[in-house]
């Protein structure tokens, strides 16, 4: 049975934050199958499509991105979210964000102090 490129991608990110996890010493519980489920069809901040495949250019930023919601808990399945890769950046701040697009990620992740949109 092979494997499609959805899963195959989502099977790598979640070796790696197994990875990323053990490293850190922080707590991890995620599954392939969670990951899967938890992938929606568009970003849930900015409504653009996400699709799922193993390469992307490092100047896509809809390629999906998987992230903690709170960085001082653990890769769990209650902590994580599926966003685009501008959202991320948005979050770090190396992007700004709109502001309806800033009350959507406060929403979501809950740290406005974290937030340099």
């Amino acid at each position: 049975m092979s494997i499609n490129e959805e899963e195959r991608m989502i099977r790598r990110r979640v070796s790696s934050c197994k990875s990323r996890a053990k490293k850190k010493g922080i707590e991890f519980n995620l599954t392939p199958e969670y990951l899967m489920k938890l992938a929606e069809n568009h970003c849930p901040i900015t409504n653009i499509p996400m699709e799922f495949k193993t390469k992307y250019a490092w100047h896509d930023k809809s390629a999906p991105v998987l992230v903690r919601k709170d960085y001082d808990l653990g890769f769990i399945e209650t902590n994580m979210a599926w966003v685009i890769k501008e959202v991320h950046l948005q979050r770090l701040g190396f992007l700004s964000a709109n502001k309806k697009q800033r009350i959507k990620l406060e929403e979501m992740f809950g740290l406005t102090a974290r937030l340099y949109c």
